[in-house]
């Protein structure tokens, strides 16, 4: 994380119909926002998916809702996992915190997204 803020593109990774909305993280890196990516997000059912770029790399999460609210996601090509919370259905907002490895560095945060749109 250089903690300057830059604008990603996102890339397109669904298999099945759902909505599709499109969003921007926020990365939180020692309690400040260090950085902020455009994303895009498919909600279907408890399933979610989230996928942006982030200092040159692909990132895709995948996960599920555990209940009320509260998601689980993987990303497996960075070896990541993360927690996600929307308040209530309606929310534009979730957050939680993630890790993941590059290389031999474990990356932790928080991070925000907000949902500014549907595709």
């Amino acid at each position: 994380a250089s903690g300057q803020t830059s604008k990603a593109k996102c890339n397109s990774h669904m298999d099945k119909p759902a909505t599709l909305l499109t969003g921007t993280v926020r990365f939180f890196w020692h309690e400040y926002v260090s950085e902020t990516v455009s994303c895009r997000l498919s909600l279907a059912g408890s399933q979610i998916e989230i996928w942006f770029d982030y200092d040159e790399k692909d990132f895709r999460w995948i996960g599920s809702d555990s209940g009320e609210g509260h998601f689980r996601l993987t990303c497996a090509k960075r070896e990541g996992e993360a927690t996600l919370h929307r308040f209530t259905e309606k929310s534009t907002e979730l957050e939680g915190k993630f890790f993941y490895v590059d290389g031999t560095n474990r990356w932790d945060g928080m991070w925000l997204i907000d949902i500014d749109g549907i595709i």
